[in-house]
């Protein structure tokens, strides 16, 4: 990838919404409550054939901070070469 396709900014309808991360932090949230009442043969095997929050909370956080961070760096440099 050249650096100039790196840099430049994606569409908002690109991005996780803050809808769907308020959703995967609500379930995260109640996960941790159920994790409490549940034994040690449960939580083994709670996540199985479900969506684990945490794991996509935490990829969507990352998603989202990489593209702030690349758009922020292609306004930086577009603004020095310009």
């Amino acid at each position: 990838m050249t650096l100039i396709r790196v840099l430049v900014s994606l569409p908002y309808n690109m991005c996780p919404g803050p809808k769907n991360m308020l959703a995967l932090a609500e379930a995260y949230s109640k996960s941790i409550q159920e994790e409490d009442v549940m034994t040690a043969a449960q939580l083994k095997t709670r996540h199985v054939g479900k969506k684990d929050p945490k794991r996509h909370l935490e990829e969507n956080v990352e998603t989202v901070m990489g593209r702030t961070i690349r758009q922020t760096l292609g306004t930086m440099v577009n603004t020095v070469i310009f």
